[in-house]
């Protein structure tokens, strides 16, 4: 081959490597190592090319049978060098023929039986073709007739049906249905009413039994572009064509439309991938089974304004993200005895649907009348509160309103109650007559109002079983916090990149702009940020605002036409900031908490209606600036906590009419190392398990849905500064655990110090151990021998435990002195205790039992406070409730846990105190039990995406599972079990981890999911199987593992 330069993805052979060494000096060739998940494929192409080459040499070969003698030749040496090919099964038999069909000649003539091979595909089944509506060449409608005649099953996916497009298909697709077995699933949606009820309706009467229909009847937003049709063969040899026509006419005949036709044989990724997105969307809750009447009436109202569509209540499912929040103050309350919880979720991403589901929860699993109390401050958010809780109630006419002109009716009661603070406290006499216990449940919305003196008589009247918080904005801009009234922790939080990738939020484009004028890094740090009168100094400058005027017009469209929401150190540098860009020609203007009414509503009138581009704000709450049309955010300066920097940037992502996407301008300097773009950067990206080094060196690769971020090269250089110095390593650890009590006041423990630094207990974990980090700082001292510098190295086998009784029993264990009742559930947990800290079998130790071992153990005072400590962290960080799996009868394995497959294998009493052992393959039969552990690696190349290995494993819902076997497993012999499952009764135990390593290099271990049965499977060397869950997975594993999900 010929070098040239540009980007390769190439396999190093002997002539490219020569040609590589005589390249000029001034050219180098970069080298990737090669994804031993990826090699499969690319070596497999690399000998295909090869084979190719030689195979279409007429000088090397004659005729036909000469080339397939070769092939056979080739495969016979593979079977004698390798043993992995039966050669009398795999050589070619027949010469000049191709296998073209299989069916059912009975009563079908010789003429019938031709017309199999006439009927099919004219574009075949092992080549990829596109179609571009062209004059010459195959017609896209023709081909598609053929592929329906030639299929098993359908599966279609379109924005919309119309009647002029369904029709070309009627011939092929009565064909189809005629044949045993075969079903056509159809997915479309009723937006933009450009669907017609004919033809849905039409589709679905060719047989109704056969032909099943599932759309989505959102009519507010564009939730479907998908167009696809996918053609599945028993053969394997499946199409599809993935492109950009709907079934119109149009777009099938005539249109200029582009559509590519894949086949499994060439792109089996691609029809994998296809399909497994398919079965996500059809099984997802939003997508309903086709109702003729129903979707007339959407199609109907899709062309209407809202305010014609009546009072039919929504339809509210439950989102992974909302699943894994009320999960969340599920283990707050059983876990952490918590009842007064806090939750914090930008506006716009369903707070209210939460509180909805938790209250429903209470109602359903307590006693009593569940009197409810929903405080608010605005009419409008009480009225869709109401309609939301009688939504998910099923109670069209659940709760009464009381704010404004509404009142509780004459025959209404106030046990279910939506009223705002003012009416509340305009009938306090009347509340606090009721009792401190009447309300159960009591939910404050917009909550990080609730240290106003309006919301104190609130709490001084009730006392309820359970106080639910909801607000985006934690940090109050007076200073007070809201944490106080929910003892001191936020029990559940909705990350940024998750409600953009559902749609919740404005996607946005965030530009970093390097500014050299100044330096940050010597201003004084004090109180976890910047000294303010320094920083102002600093920033309120003519050459800082000389940037700032300059790039403002190179990054926006219109910098003319747009509302960009400024954000400043304080009030002074708000009005100068202003000034400055009025005198560069910009309509701007400032406002601080100090204004009046009068001023601020005109303000905010002139904003939104754009009179003003520029509103230069200090902080939000005092200014009341909620505007969803805001489309631009100006970081003039750093912001002081993360929490502060989203709430910011959220008042920018709300979603609005003609808004695409929310621009953010970041001008960022030499920083504090204390100052943490990390922290930053990583909730903008959501990828915590990553080096976030390389992404910001090499460019963002994967962001949430329509986002990006740009740094220019000085911005870059500063950020990158900055993660270096900011990273935790073994030097900043110390620095930070010596001058601890300098910057703290709650004591130095493990807990206080991983919360105040804001670290997940594995940054410490990874370099050491917290009692070498104290001894190494002068806090402790212990003497050094054999038995500290194996705990030193052992005591991070404990850090990814999640199991409650596991916790509890390690923590009975060090107040109890060691010492333990043995129960069979007890001695398994001291099992896993000791491999922890000792990671040897029983017999290479000088320890007679396992007691003995945690006996020894228990002489380290240093280290039994550290594992206390560690309990401490692990309680708090629980995110999921365990629970006993009953079919697994004495095996302690819970629901839910978080366990490497030895620990899995200790719970079933496989290893003991003397056999340690890792099994490597992915399945597991336990000896003399009917149970068979299933361990899944959701992501299984060492990078971030495997083209080839993306869809083997996914969940396609919360309920359902889609693994692929190991390639040895054959559908009728070793996997023959997973079909009979229901005769011969096997349990399957699914355990899945995102990894095989974590973003501090530790092996991940395996949550287990439960026990899933089998419900269907396709393939052979893989096989392709569906599990049914016997308990739904849990929000944040479904997140990772639902790979498909979109919106």
């Amino acid at each position: 081959m010929d070098l040239k330069t540009g980007i390769y993805e190439t396999l190093i052979y002997q002539s490219l490597a020569k040609k590589l060494q005589s390249l000029p000096s001034n050219y180098i060739g970069l080298r990737l190592d090669i994804d031993a998940v990826e090699a499969p494929k690319l070596l497999t192409n690399y000998v295909s090319k090869i084979l190719s080459g030689i195979l279409s040499d007429d000088h090397l070969f004659e005729g036909l049978e000469q080339r397939i003698n070769f092939i056979n030749r080739v495969i016979e040496y593979i079977e004698k060098d390798f043993e992995v090919l039966t050669a009398s099964d795999d050589l070619i038999a027949i010469k000049d023929k191709l296998l073209s069909a299989i069916i059912d000649s009975t009563g079908l003539t010789d003429k019938q039986l031709d017309l199999y091979n006439i009927l099919r595909p004219a574009s075949g089944f092992t080549s990829s073709s596109l179609f571009t509506g062209s004059n010459e060449g195959l017609r896209m409608n023709d081909e598609i007739n053929r592929d329906i005649i030639s299929s098993d099953e359908i599966y279609w996916i379109v924005a919309f049906i119309r009647f002029s497009g369904v029709r070309i298909f009627k011939d092929a697709l009565l064909k189809f249905l005629e044949r045993p077995g075969t079903k056509l699933n159809v997915i479309t949606t009723s937006y933009m009413g450009a669907s017609e009820p004919k033809a849905v309706e039409w589709l679905q009467s060719l047989n109704p039994d056969k032909v099943k229909i599932k759309v989505n009847y959102e009519i507010n937003s564009d939730r479907l572009h998908a167009k696809s049709y996918i053609f599945v063969r028993n053969s394997g040899l499946s199409t599809a064509y993935i492109g950009s026509s709907n079934i119109s006419r149009s777009a099938l005949t005539q249109g200029l439309e582009w559509n590519i036709r894949v086949t499994n044989e060439e792109n089996p990724q691609i029809i994998k991938a296809a399909r497994a997105a398919f079965e996500t969307y059809w099984h997802r809750a939003d997508f309903e089974d086709y109702d003729a009447e129903k979707f007339r009436r959407a199609i109907v109202l899709s062309g209407k304004d809202v305010s014609q569509k009546g009072m039919t209540l929504p339809v509210f499912t439950i989102r992974p993200e909302q699943k894994a929040i009320l999960e969340q103050l599920t283990v707050e309350r059983t876990q952490h005895n918590n009842f007064r919880n806090l939750v914090v979720a930008a506006t716009g991403t369903g707070k209210t649907v939460i509180a909805a589901f938790d209250y429903k929860r209470f109602a359903e699993n307590t006693q009593g009348k569940h009197r409810l109390l929903f405080i608010a401050h605005r009419e409008e958010i009480l009225e869709q509160s109401r309609r939301t809780f009688a939504s998910v109630l099923g109670q069209n006419d659940f709760g009464e309103l009381w704010v404004g002109s509404h009142q509780p009716s004459q025959y209404g009661n106030l046990d279910h109650l939506f009223i705002s603070i003012q009416t509340f406290n305009n009938n306090k006499e009347r509340f606090e007559s009721f009792g401190r216990k009447f309300y159960d449940f009591i939910i404050i919305d917009e909550c990080h109002h609730s240290q106003a003196s309006s919301f104190r008589i609130l709490f001084e009247a009730f006392n309820p079983q359970i106080l639910l918080g909801l607000t985006a904005t934690p940090e109050r801009a007076d200073g007070k916090s809201l944490l106080p009234d929910f003892n001191n922790r936020i029990s559940a939080e909705m990350r940024l990149p998750e409600a953009i990738n559902r749609m919740l939020l404005s996607p946005f484009q965030y530009f970093c702009i390097g500014d050299d004028t100044v330096n940050l890094a010597n201003i004084t740090w004090r109180q976890g940020s910047y000294d303010e009168d320094e920083l102002y100094r600093a920033l309120d400058t003519e050459s800082r605002m000389h940037l700032i005027t300059e790039t403002i017009p190179k990054y926006l469209s219109d910098e003319h036409d747009c509302r960009a929401l400024c954000f400043c150190i304080r009030k002074n540098h708000a009005r100068d900031v202003a000034n400055r860009l009025r005198q560069a020609g910009y309509n701007a203007e400032y406002l601080t908490g100090d204004d009046p009414e009068e001023r601020r509503k005109k303000v905010l009138d002139d904003f939104r209606h754009k009179k003003i581009n520029y509103l230069c704000v200090v902080d939000l709450l005092n200014e009341g600036v909620d505007i969803p049309e805001i489309d631009t955010v100006l970081f003039l300066r750093p912001t002081k906590s993360l929490t502060i920097f989203l709430q910011q940037l959220g008042r920018g992502l709300r979603l609005a009419p003609d808004k695409d996407c929310l621009t953010v301008l970041d001008y960022v300097s030499q920083a504090n190392r204390n100052y943490s773009y990390e922290s930053r950067i990583r909730a903008l990206t959501g990828r915590n398990h990553k080096n976030l080094k390389d992404e910001v060196a090499n460019g963002f690769t994967f962001l949430p849905r329509g986002c990006s971020i740009n740094m220019d090269k000085l911005s870059q250089q500063y950020v990158l500064e900055n993660i270096k110095s900011a990273i935790f390593n073994l030097k900043r650890l110390k620095t930070e655990v010596q001058n601890y009590s300098l910057n703290f006041s709650d004591g130095l423990t493990l807990l206080h110090f991983i919360h105040n630094f804001d670290l997940d207990i594995r940054t410490i974990y990874k370099t050491t151990c917290w009692s070498k980090l104290k001894k190494l700082t002068g806090k402790i001292n212990y003497r050094n021998d054999n038995m500290t510098e194996l705990f030193e190295k052992n005591m991070k086998q404990t850090v990814h435990w999640n199991d409650i009784r596991l916790i509890k029993f390690v923590r009975q264990l060090i107040s109890n002195g060691f010492e333990y009742r043995h129960t069979h559930t007890n001695d398994i947990y001291a099992l896993i205790l000791y491999y922890a800290l000792y990671n040897k079998a029983l017999s290479k130790t000088m320890f007679r039992s396992v007691e003995d071992a945690l006996r020894e153990f228990s002489k380290y005072s240093v280290f039994v406070d550290e594992l206390n400590e560690i309990m401490d962290c692990l309680t708090d960080k629980l995110n999921v409730s365990t629970s006993q799996i009953t079919e697994l009868g004495n095996c302690p394995l819970p629901l839910f846990s978080n366990y490497t497959r030895q620990e899995q294998l200790i719970m079933f009493g496989v290893i003991k105190e003397d056999n340690p052992f890792n099994p490597q393959s992915g399945l597991y039969k336990v000896p003399d039990e009917n149970v068979e552990l299933l361990w899944i690696t959701l992501n299984k190349s060492d990078r971030d995406f495997s083209p080839t290995t993306q869809y083997n494993d996914y969940a396609i819902s919360e309920n359902l599972f889609h693994w692929q076997t190991q390639n040895n497993v054959s559908s009728d012999k070793t996997g023959r079990r997973f079909k009979v499952q229901k005769t011969n009764g096997n349990k399957y135990l699914l355990c899945v981890r995102e990894g095989k390593r974590d973003a501090f290099g530790f092996t991940e271990p395996y949550y287990c999911l439960g026990l899933v049965d089998y419900v269907s499977s396709e393939g052979n060397r893989p096989m392709n199987i569906v599990w049914r869950m016997h308990n739904p997975i849990p929000g944040f594993i479904l997140e990772k593992a639902e790979k498909l999900a979109v919106g």
